[in-house]
């Protein structure tokens, strides 16, 4: 893999699934990076001996993965593109268009945050040419992300974020362009897949209308 060259969010439901309507995707086509890492809960090492001391039997078990971390950066986002992302941590401002974006601190009248499922692209290349499969796509189906700020100097503003991604289940994603193959029942706390160019159209850039799923 080489480039990153799109990213896009879906605004989840309080069930944890992509909430059908317009205005509840956005899609990047200026993305800077992004950075993903997992924790895992250390496995129990256990150790039983007898009355004379010696060993009965040793045995560790395998750690298990408890949660992931993703940071990521892009060149510019509206208003209702941080909206989308932050998943209701901020209210967009404006009747309209919206024009600005505020956010909020934790109160008892805050909304719940329901997350986001989030995709990014990445170009693939054999030596100097595109490869047989041209992009692969990464998922997030539950990303709960914050906005860490920016950095402002002469030559651009880039906003950076900062998400913690927990297990949801994935189908055939908010937009119903993944691949069917995907267990219908079962929750993942991230998935790739290799796409040809043929099979497949990056998303331009602006606000999307996330469908029902089907």
């Amino acid at each position: 893999e080489t480039g990153l060259v799109a990213m896009r969010f879906a605004q989840n439901d309080v069930e944890g699934t992509p909430d059908a309507g317009a205005g509840n995707g956005w899609a990047f086509t200026d993305p800077i990076s992004v950075d993903l890492s997992f924790e895992y809960e250390t496995g129990a090492d256990i150790t039983q001996k007898d009355g004379a001391g010696r060993l009965c039997f040793v045995r560790r078990r395998p750690d298990s993965l408890k949660s992931g971390s993703v940071s990521f950066e892009v060149c510019s986002a509206t208003p209702d593109a941080m909206a989308v992302i932050l998943g209701n941590q901020g209210v967009a401002i404006g009747t309209g268009t919206s024009i600005g974006f505020g956010l909020q601190n934790a109160a008892c009248d805050s909304p719940i945050r329901t997350g986001t499922f989030c995709e990014w692209w990445a170009e693939t290349w054999e030596c100097n040419a595109p490869g047989t499969v041209t992009y692969v796509r990464h998922i997030v189906p539950a990303l709960f992300a914050n906005y860490d700020g920016g950095t402002w100097n002469e030559e651009r503003h880039s906003y950076s974020f900062s998400a913690v991604c927990n297990a949801g289940v994935i189908n055939d994603g908010p937009f119903n362009d993944l691949s069917t193959e995907w267990p219908a029942d079962t929750a993942f706390l991230y998935g790739f897949e290799s796409e040809a160019v043929t099979d497949e159209t990056l998303p331009t850039a602006g606000t999307l209308t996330v469908p029902a799923q089907s």
